[in-house]
């Protein structure tokens, strides 16, 4: 399953929001194209996480670079920001709408256990989650194309043998007229 792409309005907006609020924060300033490049590597979240993470990542002044905001356990992914639970004031984790971990397990009837909160479907097995991490962390060579070294021996033959061809003629002497000659008239 390929991820659409993020509309270029959307990371050229939210690009230059981010720039303009770290700016107005006073922290260390991102540049915008740094910013865009980390909201592309986001591809596979939803447009409004990004904002919501993108805007905390702003506020927070240890976040040096906007590539801090791609690291899920960044603070700018934690979910404090949530008014706490009136049922469940110690319960940290959301659904995406809000609503609180331990809530849901009640209207769920999960005997107060709260369901894992997967927003992207379900994981791959461990093994095969192993094999993808191992393929990840290969360091993958950047292929160069092998181009042909030029064969300059025959331009090299026909120089050197100019250049003996000079060494063996005699050198013409110039008179004071300027005009060329084997011996000098004086």
């Amino acid at each position: 399953m390929t991820t659409p792409p993020i509309p270029q309005r959307f990371v050229a907006a939210l690009a230059a929001a981010v720039h303009e609020a770290r700016a107005a924060l006073g922290h260390t300033p991102w540049d915008e194209p740094g910013i865009a490049a980390a909201i592309r590597q986001l591809s596979h979240v939803s447009l409004a996480d990004q904002l919501i993470a993108f805007g905390r990542a702003v506020a927070d002044p240890t976040n040096e670079t906007p590539a801090a905001a791609l690291h899920t356990n960044n603070r700018a992914w934690d979910s404090d920001w949530w008014h706490p639970c009136k049922t469940h004031p110690d319960c940290r984790a959301r659904t995406p709408d809000g609503e609180c971990a331990n809530c849901r397990a009640d209207r769920l009837g999960t005997d107060g256990q709260p369901q894992p909160l997967r927003r992207h479907g379900t994981p791959p097995d461990p093994q095969l989650r192993a094999q993808m991490l191992t393929e990840i962390r290969r360091p993958h060579p950047i292929p160069r194309p092998e181009r042909p070294k030029p064969d300059h021996s025959e331009a090299m033959a026909r120089a050197r043998a100019e250049l003996d061809q000079l060494r063996e003629a005699p050198s013409p002497v110039t008179t004071p007229s300027g005009a060329t000659g084997e011996t000098a008239d004086v």
